[in-house]
């Protein structure tokens, strides 16, 4: 799994959990002070991981990319994580749309 920086911890920790056989690979975390720099790192880091592993799981949000990361995505037969940013993963979009101003 491609990890945004800000949840590769998390992540992490639930697969060591569930003793799933996952390797997280962070990307850096400052990559969301420059998300246009995100969806480009996401598809360098994937096609290298290929080489690699069966499968590669994107373990990010939109995160700012205004669906740069869903290309990718959809060109590379990738799965990613729902929601807009990292927001919506930890407490969820509903909660977030919700939220007053």
């Amino acid at each position: 799994m491609i990890a945004c920086g800000a949840i590769a911890q998390p992540c992490a920790e639930v697969v060591a959990r569930r003793g799933w056989d996952v390797d997280v690979v962070p990307l850096p975390p400052l990559l969301h002070n420059q998300p246009a720099r995100i969806a480009g790192e996401v598809e360098r880091l994937a096609l290298r991981l290929r080489s690699t592993y069966a499968s590669v799981a994107i373990g990010y949000a939109d995160c700012g990319t205004y669906g740069a990361l869903d290309e990718v995505c959809a060109r590379l037969g990738l799965a990613r994580l729902a929601g807009l940013h990292c927001y919506d993963l930890y407490a969820g979009a509903d909660r977030i749309r919700s939220a007053p101003a």
